[in-house]
């Protein structure tokens, strides 16, 4: 890949060192001096501190330089709900990642190199080359620590924000601890189990209509769930934009129609339900259900 060095403002730097596993006389090129630097994911180029010694001391020219690994982030990822949520918050985030679809079907999650990333052999799970590769599973750990790492989507935890702080966060767990579990025992009863139980499914569907309309009822006078645009937003949205597949009527629900529709729009949204794949909106799929029934039965 043909990088560009170039020198100029940006917000956000990270180690060289952590971001690129190259030959040490490239490192030594650098002379250990430029200690930050920023990739720019969209037009390949990095950045380099403005005044840093290397750069004031030399023309700026494009150099190509042949790099291996250039991604921050490993992203193992499926097409699901969970999945999605990463891949949307990677692209609101503006990392760079690079993708590893996990094939559930075949129970790779389960294989022992997987599970030294995530114990509990789920996706999905991330590994941050920029800290030493430093894995972070289960989704809303994963949504808290992006968050965190960017400072954006979660209001800080700080005495002034700290009730903001803790609105965002309830609302995550309130996907985290119901929307998600229930909708996803719906999606086992009504879909995947080949024994078709009646309470079973009814009661699941239940509550995850009753979940739906909280969530409503939340949005009736807030555009978002817990005031700006939040990872808590993203969790709920990559649960509730399925309450079909659940077998769950939500259109009679205006306030969730409109915030899903809303969330929808946004480009980043749009990129991360791509990644892997796009899931089929169609209520019936064969093919989904038959893979899924390898892993959840």
């Amino acid at each position: 890949m043909s990088l560009t060095l170039r020198t100029g403002y940006c917000t956000h730097w990270v180690h060289i060192k952590h971001w690129l596993k190259v030959p040490g006389s490239v490192l030594e090129f650098f002379r250990s001096t430029v200690q930050i630097m920023h990739y720019d994911r969209n037009v390949h180029a990095f950045y380099a501190q403005p005044g840093a010694s290397v750069f004031s001391m030399m023309t700026m020219k494009r150099v190509n330089l042949s790099i291996p690994e250039l991604a921050m982030i490993t992203l193992y990822t499926a097409a699901t709900p969970n999945g999605y949520k990463i891949s949307i918050m990677l692209e609101e985030c503006g990392l760079d990642y690079q993708v590893h679809a996990i094939a559930l079907g075949e129970l790779e999650q389960k294989q022992d190199w997987f599970l030294k990333i995530n114990p509990n052999g789920r996706i999905p799970a991330i590994v941050d080359h920029a800290e030493d590769d430093f894995a972070v599973f289960e989704s809303g750990a994963i949504l808290i620590y992006l968050a965190d790492k960017v400072g954006k989507f979660l209001p800080p935890n700080t005495r002034a924000m700290f009730k903001h702080h803790s609105e965002a966060m309830q609302w995550l767990m309130f996907q985290k601890s119901g929307l998600g579990p229930m909708m996803g025992q719906a999606n086992v009863f009504y879909r995947y189990a080949t024994e078709k139980i009646p309470y079973a499914i009814k009661r699941y569907q239940d509550e995850s209509r009753r979940l739906l309309e909280i969530l409503d009822r939340q949005l009736a006078d807030n555009e978002y769930l817990a005031g700006d645009y939040s990872i808590a937003d993203i969790a709920n949205f990559c649960w509730a934009r399925t309450a079909h597949w659940s077998g769950v009527d939500s259109a009679d629900l205006p306030h969730l129609t409109r915030w899903i529709d809303l969330i929808e729009a946004r480009p980043a949204v749009q990129r991360g339900l791509m990644v892997p794949t796009a899931r089929p909106k169609s209520n019936s799929n064969d093919d989904l259900v038959k893979a899924a029934q390898k892993f959840v039965t």
